[in-house]
């Protein structure tokens, strides 16, 4: 991890400057930026300097909630300066990309250490910093790509432009590194004091009634909920009177990223029975996007699972089933120990497992979700307990939409295909 370069000199002028200049908050990155800037500045060693050789990565800040990321670039000296002053300080918690918690002053981080995450202290006090043991952490299967692995698929159709396989696996590249900086906190529920469990499972359920009335795209309904999940994590305490409201405002955000027309503001206000008002409404809006820096387009469990089952070449009703198991565990917020592309692999698993597929996981779907089956079995074991419990459960919006004919009705073949399993 330690590293002798540029940029450790620099680090290291920023500790001594810290000392002397007191515990002025971000002190010490602003003395390292004015050295990183001068040191690579023509002008701070005479005309006749040549300029010094830019180190081949260098931080760079970007905001994201809970805080700050730094991620890698070719820049240096104004990089430090512009982006990082003031978020190194004594007040931040400097995580690795493992979540493992750092001095920046005395360690220079090594590229693997990246995206770096700055969590301020006092979130990280009330618990808002996701720890390694509060998100499941599956041993992931990193396997030179085959040719079967990459688009098109044998069951894609050669004329839909849209599946864009010539990128389609760089994009899911990008997916699964940046899955993991947008995962909300598991334990949030303990931090927002006058909300529990339950009220989120009857607020994700009844968002699942608007989105079957309204016939949104299956997108919305999962960005929808990571959009509240998110929210709830980093945002202010949110009272009970409030949180349909939460809601409204995700599902209000996320219809007007996917949908081509998506439903008013009049809508979302009528569909709560005028408990709010349109001003309302705007007004969590911008403090959604507010607190979450605008950063709302992240990767969710339904991108995931519609390229797995692509590459599984699953009809229509195996899709269905799939889709039917990755929905009952939104309403459950257990599920939120797990990365979406997690649980999109394990539903796609126990859904085969139902259908009595002799091979429940092939070699080939594994290196494309990148996990093993053994990894997958701890969350499929708590996906197989909330489809058993389905039937009997209080919220039922996801099992009324499941048994209708343009889904396979699933939700009632399940159980016949589940004591087929057990037998």
């Amino acid at each position: 991890m330690l590293k002798t370069s540029q940029s450790a000199r620099v680090v290291a002028a920023a500790r001594s400057s810290a000392t002397t200049e007191g515990s002025k908050p971000g002190a010490g990155c602003k003395a390292a930026a004015n050295q990183g800037a001068s040191s690579s500045s023509p002008s701070a060693a005479g005309s006749s300097a040549a300029t010094p050789a830019s180190p081949e990565y260098v931080p760079v800040s970007v905001q994201a909630s809970g805080g700050w990321t730094l991620d890698w670039s070719d820049s240096w000296g104004v990089v430090l300066q512009t982006q990082m002053e003031g978020r190194c300080s004594e007040d931040y918690n400097v995580f690795t990309k493992n979540n493992q918690l750092i001095d920046p002053f005395s360690i220079v981080p090594d590229k693997s250490d990246f995206p770096l995450r700055f969590i301020p202290k006092a979130q990280a006090s009330a618990e808002m910093v996701v720890e390694p043991s509060s998100i499941a952490e599956p041993t992931l299967l990193v396997a030179p790509a085959q040719p079967e692995d990459l688009e098109p698929f044998p069951c894609d159709e050669d004329n839909d432009v849209q599946l864009v396989a010539e990128y389609a696996h760089g994009i899911f590249e990008v997916l699964f590194e940046e899955e993991v900086l947008t995962l909300p906190n598991p334990n949030y529920i303990e931090i927002q004091t006058d909300i529990n469990a339950r009220m989120r499972g009857i607020l994700v359920d009844w968002l699942v009634e608007v989105h079957t009335k309204y016939r949104l795209r299956q997108q919305v309904l999962f960005l929808t909920v990571n959009l509240i999940d998110r929210y709830l994590s980093v945002g202010p305490i949110v009272s009970r009177r409030k949180l349909q409201l939460v809601g409204v405002a995700a599902m209000f955000i996320a219809a007007k990223f996917e949908e081509i027309d998506p439903p008013q503001v009049k809508d979302f206000v009528y569909i709560t029975d005028n408990a709010y008002t349109k001003e309302e409404v705007l007004q969590a809006e911008c403090s959604m996007l507010g607190t979450l820096g605008f950063h709302v387009v992240v990767p969710t469990a339904d991108e995931f699972l519609e390229r797995l089952c692509r590459a599984h070449c699953c009809d229509s009703r195996h899709r269905s089933l799939a889709q039917y198991i990755l929905e009952l565990a939104l309403v459950d917020v257990r599920s939120l120990q797990y990365r979406p592309s997690h649980l999109a692999a394990a539903s796609l698993l126990l859904s085969n497992e139902l259908l009595g597929e002799r091979v429940a996981w092939p070699s080939s779907l594994a290196r494309c979700a990148r996990y093993t089956e053994q990894s997958l079995r701890p969350c499929i074991s708590e996906l197989r307990a909330i489809h058993q419990a389905a039937q009997g459960h209080s919220l039922q919006a996801v099992r009324k939409k499941f048994q209708l004919r343009q889904n396979n009705c699933v939700a009632t073949l399940c159980t016949q295909a589940q004591s087929a399993h057990q037998a």
